[in-house]
């Protein structure tokens, strides 16, 4: 499949198509973009900043699935994080996606002429009071009507009405408009919905004013607002005044700021008399390209001449490949979960419109890929970095479609008989059950996808669908896979961030205005020497309380916050996890740190104190954990080795690197790539050429350089997704080994890191896969208990099988199993667990066998009702056996109830059916055997809390005391409740 997609044949096929997207309009989309962002630029009295534009895909703690306005790229400024800001006034066209979250056009696209996935706002920003409202409504009226010739009486205006008496209505917005000139009936209130601005859920906000466009010139104010398509949302000014917290309570930013938007697709559309937005430049070609992929024996017309769904799937078509050429070249990659998933879910839908509706021939079935040149075309007049990107677009889109197409060959056929023969039976009615058989593959093994039976809903109107049974079914089958999964217990969990409470800290850091910003470089890049600072501020967090304070006193009981003027610890950054050690004051009393921090501009240090002396002074001495420091040095820069090696591996030069977490002890390194047939012999590979480098002990230097020079050096790696400070540092691996811009801490040679370890590869989807590693003394460590360690365990059992009961063996096995050959253990090389898993397995008593050992050793009493053993077995195989104990083939599937006792374990677990006799058992337990139900299993392994909070047939009781259990009485006191 992969030759398919990189034979030169396919890769330049669009050359035999090629259409122009030089269509005569009076106002071209690029004369429209280039004439906004000149108006401000060119400003007499408040000229802008032209910045570019921020990718689609946002920051993690973004609140929003892709970047949906200008507005985010700047969100810190908004709330004060960046008091100091060069460009007050700024103005770009940004590229935006709306589909999932609080802004969602999905639904709407196609079906109208005027929403659209992706999108491009052009935006001004004024920040920290630069201008304000009367400025911002002036520019907007002035470049409307004066440069771009829009008539004022096609014009309505809109302000908030203020909220139930919470937010007061902002008249000082109408009356700009009024002194504008605007007539007062074009001014119109309106409420929460349509003109309070909010980003995400939580995050800066504001009242807005819009300005509407009618096309139908009837001046009807009531059209306004309404869905109207005739009548269209043009620009929206947004106050930003407030931010809105967790709580949704609103607080007042320390300053105003401005921030309008408006759709390049809706204003290119206005300015050329088109009441739609698809019969402009940045769509028609892409009609003319998609007529041309119809096959010719279905006369299919022009989109202008086309039925309803035609033109339905024109636009959907047309919309959707802009949305992926974006979304794709900024680096996301169809996968399972998240915005990915979104993706993937968006391409497999588009391939059936385009195949259903506009009955694309199988030649061109992988339509969606073929439109990716005309649409790069179009839109690398102003996005110029997608030319480069255009082969591994196509490359990506056409694997989605290729696949999706198998699938829906054989699920189309089966929905549709499945439907039919529903109605023939004047059955109209398709239960959760029937949508969950569809779905999970239960009738004739074919998966048929969700979205394709939601939109058979729409063409059987007819039939009724049942989706809020199917949900509780959905959510029935997610427990009960966490119920009887196999034991999937980590090994080695991540290291826990602590979660603060960092409003509440901000409120207190505002309350002292004298408080500078920390700095910490160059110092954190010279941990190796003390360094000198002063206190500025103590934070007291009284955990049990649940309140912070500033510090007056120390308290052992508390944690604290200490905020320095300067600093050498390395708060979390760039991937990489914080720095550990202890800040000495004058009087040698020691604060502990074990997190450092950044908040906006200053940074925290959270700890403890080693003794309860009053603090007279604030001149401390900073001294960092050197041990814990190395062990990140060379974890990051074992990272960027990755990088680079993964590239050529791969054969991939356009990899991407999605994330990369920095801990003391290991490091994880995720990438996507076009190069889906790699296997473990590239991850033997790879590890083989890391250690390689090591030795050859490469140096390994830091140098600086301004941005904005080094943004066309392709020698230099950045990450796609990354907002990059005027100033940045390169790390420098050899004389040109590897360069890479990085914030991170590093060796300063490859032979520092002294080894490199490969010991677990997830993969997230396709094309994405996530390492774990690990180098230094952790990597030999690993290597050292693989080879004493688990290869004599190994070779004992192997040797000595036969010999070994079965409990043993079972016992013996799993205890390996769970060590080193767990699929999340960190603790095994990677490049061996196949091999041995396979022997594993081989090994492994099958839990059939095991659970008929068991059921052998029950008490040959006449009632012969409940198990007796020591076997020593974790709770939650034996609360899995039990559960299953009345599985079909099961001889005692007759018996109400069975009972496992372990005196080893001090406990007895009852498997019991029904719930009154559930409750008499545990009250008689109570009061006869002095024995307590355990209901906290927060000690025990994520498995057994499952099976155990869950299910409720299961109980477990404890202790019992073999010389104090009068088994007989127990007997009997079962055959009275049974």
């Amino acid at each position: 499949m992969l030759q398919l997609f990189i034979n030169s044949s396919y890769r330049f096929v669009y050359c035999a198509r090629y259409y122009s997207t030089n269509h005569q309009l009076q106002w071209s989309s690029s004369r429209v973009r280039q004439t906004f962002i000149d108006y401000f630029t060119r400003h007499s009295q408040i000229p802008h900043i032209n910045i570019p534009s921020s990718s689609v895909i946002p920051p993690k703690d973004a609140g929003t699935y892709f970047v949906n306005s200008g507005m985010n790229q700047f969100k810190s400024i908004f709330l004060s994080h960046q008091d100091k800001v060069s460009k007050q006034c700024v103005v770009n066209y940004q590229k935006c996606i709306r589909v999932g979250g609080k802004h969602n056009d999905l639904s709407d696209v196609g079906h109208d002429t005027y929403h659209h996935t992706f999108f491009e706002m052009l935006g001004n920003w004024s920040f920290n009071n630069s201008y304000f409202k009367r400025e911002a409504c002036t520019m907007a009226y002035d470049l409307l009507t004066r440069i771009y010739g829009i008539e004022k009486n096609r014009l309505f205006f809109t302000y908030f009405n203020g909220e139930n008496n919470l937010i007061q209505p902002d008249y000082e917005t109408k009356q700009i408009w009024m002194d504008l000139g605007i007539d007062s009936n074009r001014i119109l209130p309106f409420g929460m919905k349509e003109n309070f601005w909010e980003m995400s859920e939580v995050g800066p906000c504001g009242p807005c004013t819009e300005i509407h466009y009618d096309h139908t010139s009837q001046g009807d104010p009531l059209q306004v607002n309404r869905d109207n398509p005739r009548v269209v949302e043009l620009w929206n000014l947004v106050f930003m005044q407030y931010e809105r917290r967790q709580d949704k309570s609103l607080i007042p930013l320390h300053n105003c700021h401005v921030d309008t938007g408006m759709g390049l697709e809706r204003l290119v559309a206005v300015l050329n008399s088109f009441e739609s937005n698809y019969d402009t430049d940045l769509f028609t070609p892409l009609f003319d390209t998609i007529h041309s992929y119809c096959h010719p024996s279905c006369s299919i017309p022009v989109y202008s001449q086309a039925n309803k769904n035609q033109q339905y799937a024109y636009r959907l078509l047309a919309d959707h490949v802009r949305m992926f050429t974006i979304a794709i070249g900024d680096g996301l990659i169809p996968e399972k979960k998240g915005i990915g998933g979104l993706l993937k879910k968006m391409i497999e839908r588009a391939t059936r419109i385009a195949y259903e509706y506009l009955h694309i021939d199988e030649e061109n079935v992988a339509i969606i890929s073929k439109l990716i040149p005309i649409t790069t075309q179009i839109l690398s007049q102003a996005y110029p970095d997608l030319n480069e990107k255009l082969n591994r677009t196509m490359e990506i889109i056409k694997y989605c479609e290729v696949n999706y197409m198998k699938k829906y060959k054989l699920a189309k056929p089966l929905l549709e008989k499945f439907i039919q023969d529903k109605i023939l039976k004047s059955d109209y009615f398709i239960s959760g059950d029937d949508i969950y058989r569809l779905y999970a593959g239960k009738i004739n093994h074919v998966n048929v996808p969700l979205e394709m039976i939601e939109d058979y809903t729409r063409l059987f109107p007819v039939v009724k669908f049942d989706w809020s049974n199917f949900e509780e079914l959905m959510r029935e089958e997610t427990r009960k896979s966490k119920i009887f999964s196999v034991y999937n217990k980590t090994i080695k969990t991540n290291e826990n961030v602590s979660q603060h409470p960092t409003d509440k800290i901000l409120d207190l850091i505002k309350q002292c205005s004298s408080l500078k910003q920390t700095i910490d470089e160059p110092y954190k890049y010279q941990a190796d020497k003390s360094l000198n600072a002063k206190v500025q501020l103590i934070i007291q967090n009284n955990n049990s309380k649940n309140q912070l304070t500033v510090f007056q006193s120390i308290d052992k009981n508390c944690k604290y916050y200490v905020l320095l003027d300067q600093t050498n610890f390395y708060s979390t950054g760039g991937g990489q996890t914080f720095d550990h050690g202890k800040i000495q004051f004058s009087n040698n009393l020691i604060f502990q740190v074990e997190n450092v921090f950044r908040l906006h501009e200053h940074i925290l240090h959270y700890g403890y104190f080693l003794g309860n002396e009053n603090i007279d002074d604030k001149n401390v001495v900073c001294c960092v954990d050197m041990k814990r420091r190395l062990n990140l040095s060379r974890n990051h820069t074992t990272t960027h080795l990755v990088n680079r090696i993964l590239r050529e591996l791969l054969n991939d030069s356009n990899l991407i690197q999605k994330a990369s977490l920095i801990h003391e002890d290991y490091f994880i390194f995720e990438y996507s790539s076009i190069n889906t047939n790699a296997n473990d012999n590239i991850f033997e590979e790879l590890e083989k050429r890391v250690n390689e480098t090591i030795d050859l002990n490469l140096p390994i230097s830091i140098s600086s350089h301004k941005y904005n020079s080094i943004r066309s050096d392709l020698n230099i790696y950045r990450l796609s997704n990354e907002l990059y400070p005027s100033d940045v540092r390169c790390v420098n691996i050899g004389e040109s080994y590897s360069r890479e811009l990085c914030c991170g801490t590093h060796v300063s040679s490859t032979n520092e890191i002294e080894d490199f370890l490969i010991v677990r590869v997830d993969s997230k989807g396709q094309s994405n896969k996530r390492l774990y590693c690990l180098t230094g003394s952790f990597a030999k460590n690993v290597r050292y208990l693989f080879e004493n360690d688990f290869q004599k365990q190994f070779h004992y059992l192997k040797q000595n099988h036969d010999q070994i009961s079965v409990d043993e063996l079972y016992s013996q096995c799993r205890k390996l199993r769970e060590i080193y050959l767990d699929e999340k253990s960190l603790l095994f090389p990677f490049n061996q667990r196949s091999e041995y898993l396979n022997h594993w397995h081989k090994l492994m008593p099958d839990k059939k066998i095991l659970r008929k050992y068991l059921l052998n050793q029950l008490n040959e009493d006449s009632k012969k009702n409940f198990i007796h053993s020591n076997v020593d077995l974790p709770i939650y195989d034996i609360g899995y056996m039990l559960l299953r104990y009345d599985d079909e083939n099961n001889t005692r599937k007759h018996q109400p109830y069975v009972i496992y006792i372990n005196f080893q374990q001090r406990l007895m677990i009852v498997y019991l059916k029904n719930p009154r006799q559930r409750s008499q058992l545990i009250e008689k337990m109570r009061n006869q055997s002095e024995m307590t139900m355990i209901e906290n299993f927060e000690n025990y392994d994520q498995q057994t809390q499952d099976l155990f909070t869950t299910t409720k047939k299961l109980i477990v009781f404890k202790p019992i005391d073999k010389n104090r259990f009068d088994r007989m009485n127990f007997q009997q006191m079962c055959d009275e409740l049974f």
